[in-house]
């Protein structure tokens, strides 16, 4: 028989045991997760060595003749042990599942991270991959980061215009808009969501390093509300050629590269003299700007 299969056969025979408390010979003491008192969970000794090295080194005849006192939240710790003696178990939460993906690893219980893991992968949708991503990026789970990012990249425009976009982390927001793949039309939803987010006031200054600014259309860039009348005719000039890439203001990203996966129907052409001339003010050391522009966007 398959080593594996045996050892669920053996760990099978305990379930009734466990629940009864009669045969256990080890107590471990947790936290619980609502008000941090202690929660005493026992087990057996010969189950928990045979399912991990870790216990077999922690669990020693000298450590069972009282409480062993772990760092960990009960309901996290109960789903370890119900996992390894093949029991039923739930994961109510996804702060649950974080733990046992983390005491997985610990204990070097593959089947705990992949209850969690799949925890995951059936609750990470729109409502939420942003908490996804910031809690698996602080606790240093690359694969749950991962699959985040894939979400960013194929979901962009949702992500951006979810309630969730405008709480998030100064990081998270650079870590988006600087992805090579965005589901999103031009590199102006990406603008709309940083003025969404509050701007240069919310500390996300360094998000506009990601945005590549030269490929929003002088039609489009006149509509950029914080971007001044100079700053304007600047970004303008660099495109044309006039000006080099390393003068852009607010350090803006030079990349040309095109990366967005909505394909819009193209509009129709729109006269670009009204605006720049309310924009401006128009006035004669104006007009050869004013004509630069319409020039450069026909």
């Amino acid at each position: 028989m398959n080593k594996s299969l045996a050892f669920i056969d053996f760990c099978g025979s305990f379930i009734m045991a466990l629940d009864d408390k009669r045969f256990t010979d080890v107590k471990f003491g947790c936290r619980s997760r609502e008000d941090g008192s202690l929660v005493v969970i026992e087990a057996h000794q010969l189950v928990l060595k045979l399912a991990s090295p870790v216990f077999a080194s922690i669990v020693t005849p000298a450590s069972c003749d009282d409480v062993i006192i772990i760092n960990i939240f009960a309901d996290a710790f109960q789903a370890l042990i119900n996992i390894i003696y093949n029991k039923t178990y739930v994961i109510e939460s996804f702060a649950v599942a974080v733990d046992l993906f983390g005491i997985g690893k610990r204990f070097d219980i593959k089947k705990a991270c992949a209850a969690a893991t799949n925890f995951f992968e059936e609750n990470l949708n729109l409502d939420t991959a942003i908490e996804f991503y910031e809690t698996s990026k602080a606790r240093n789970y690359q694969e749950w980061k991962l699959k985040c990012i894939e979400l960013f990249k194929t979901k962009t425009f949702y992500i951006l215009d979810h309630k969730s976009f405008l709480t998030c982390k100064p990081d998270t927001v650079k870590v988006i808009f600087g992805l090579d793949s965005l589901h999103i039309s031009s590199e102006l939803d990406l603008i709309k969501a940083f003025e969404r987010y509050g701007g240069d006031q919310a500390g996300i200054s360094d998000a506009l390093k990601e945005i590549r600014i030269l490929n929003i259309s002088p039609n489009d860039l006149v509509r950029i509300k914080f971007l001044t009348p100079v700053e304007i005719v600047q970004i303008i000039r660099i495109m044309n050629g006039d000006e080099p890439e390393n003068s852009i203001p607010r350090g803006f990203s030079t990349n040309r590269n095109n990366r967005c996966t909505i394909v819009l129907k193209k509009k129709q052409p729109v006269s670009l003299r009204p605006v720049l001339s309310r924009l401006f003010h128009q006035n004669r050391q104006t007009e050869n700007v004013i004509d630069l522009i319409i020039s450069d966007s026909e």
